[in-house]
């Protein structure tokens, strides 16, 4: 869905990925993804970095699967960063952001799939480069839930 924006923002998303199996909602689960990409792409705008990298990767094991989104777009302010879950907060300008997006995103993966979400910052070392990003790890259940 975001491919083509993507592109025209020049930004390359690296995956690792492979297939898996998830209870949930499919749609509500595609939001969370989108809403968590698109916040990346927002920051990339910010600054005028060049080299603008999206990584998703998805783990799995029994029971569960682990998904994280990384970028390299320089991470989240630490005085903000633990009110991003929290309704009505935004860091954009109030014509772009309503400050619900990331509170919807923990609410569905949390309350709707019986999962868990959670952002750090983090430095990392991609092709021989230092970066720094935010970095959204999120746990689902494999497994039907009660």
């Amino acid at each position: 869905l975001l491919e083509t924006q993507l592109k025209h923002k020049d930004i390359e998303v690296i995956l690792n990925t492979c297939d898996v199996n998830i209870f949930g909602y499919k749609n509500e689960l595609m939001q969370v993804f989108i809403n968590l990409i698109n916040n990346s792409r927002d920051e990339f705008e910010k600054n005028e970095q060049k080299n603008r990298l999206i990584f998703i990767d998805v783990i799995e094991d029994e029971n569960k699967v682990f998904v994280k989104i990384k970028d390299n777009a320089g991470g989240i302010k630490k005085e903000v960063i633990s009110k991003i879950f929290d309704s009505y907060f935004t860091t954009k300008d109030e014509s772009k952001g309503t400050g619900i997006g990331l509170y919807m995103s923990r609410e569905i993966i949390e309350k709707h799939m019986h999962g868990h979400i959670k952002v750090s910052n983090e430095e990392f070392i991609y092709d021989n480069e230092n970066h720094k990003g935010a970095l959204f790890e999120i746990e689902l259940n494999k497994k039907k839930f009660d």
